[in-house]
């Protein structure tokens, strides 16, 4: 039978011994760079939390100061540091002049039957792509024209077609309260800051269309974009708020 001297046994003990080193040290410097993976990256969901936190904090102080003060002046491009951790904060504010909402009787489209607003074709909203609000019977309409600093259009008209003649606009603006029972054309909605209620008190559903002036759009919202960034980390969040609620008379069973 086949024996190993004892210096064979020795070599081989060594080279054992040598390979076992070589598979310690390599698993060594395995655990090591995963070790130090996770380490980085848990310091850079720290960073991008801190990122994310300056974000947030450039929209909820936007949108402070847009419902304390009732206007968008200042707001659109400001910057500021987070006293706490740092990080940079900057802010877009634009207003939403368009909408994605289609009327029509096919998939995704609001139909001719169903109650809401939408638009000829997915876009802004203009002369040429009003807006048009459907309302059941009772239910009521409001847009919120009152921002300052926000770029309305010279003037809107408001049509409808009601046979029971029990529909109506009300206006509450700087000049004034008004109440309409038929189709109107508003003038100078920059400095007359409108906020307007459309109310359907006939028997069925009734469509209302409101056209901006030639070349201009009607905003419907106000879109906040904050922006944080924190040691390389950048977090965006985007904040619409509507400036438009349809109120609607609850269905008795």
């Amino acid at each position: 039978m086949f024996q190993l001297n004892k210096k064979d046994q020795n070599g081989f003990s060594v080279l054992l011994a040598i390979l076992i080193m070589t598979s310690l040290i390599i698993t060594t410097f395995a655990l090591s760079d995963v070790v130090l993976r996770v380490g980085r990256s848990s310091r850079q969901i720290g960073q991008s939390e801190i990122a994310y936190y300056a974000a947030e904090t450039a929209v909820e102080k936007a949108l402070y100061q847009i419902e304390q003060n009732r206007t968008v002046a200042g707001l659109d491009g400001e910057t500021g540091v987070l006293a706490e951790t740092g990080a940079d904060w900057e802010r877009e504010v634009k207003p939403i002049t368009s909408l994605t909402i289609k009327c029509g009787e096919g998939e995704g489209e609001l139909h001719s039957d169903e109650q809401g607003i939408c638009v000829g074709v997915a876009g802004d909203i203009d002369d040429s792509n009003p807006l048009r609000v459907q309302l059941n019977s009772g239910s009521s309409f409001q847009l919120d024209l009152n921002f300052q600093a926000m770029a309305y259009p010279d003037n809107l008209q408001v049509n409808w077609t009601d046979p029971e003649g029990k529909c109506k606009l009300v206006v509450s603006g700087n000049d004034g309260h008004y109440s309409y029972s038929s189709s109107q054309k508003l003038y100078d909605l920059g400095s007359n800051l409108y906020t307007l209620r459309l109310v359907n008190d006939s028997s069925s559903m009734v469509t209302f269309e409101l056209v901006p002036a030639t070349g201009a759009s009607l905003p419907i919202g106000i879109k906040v974009t904050g922006i944080g960034k924190y040691k390389g980390q950048k977090r965006i969040l985007e904040v619409e708020r509507h400036n438009w609620q349809i109120y609607q008379v609850p269905q008795v069973p």
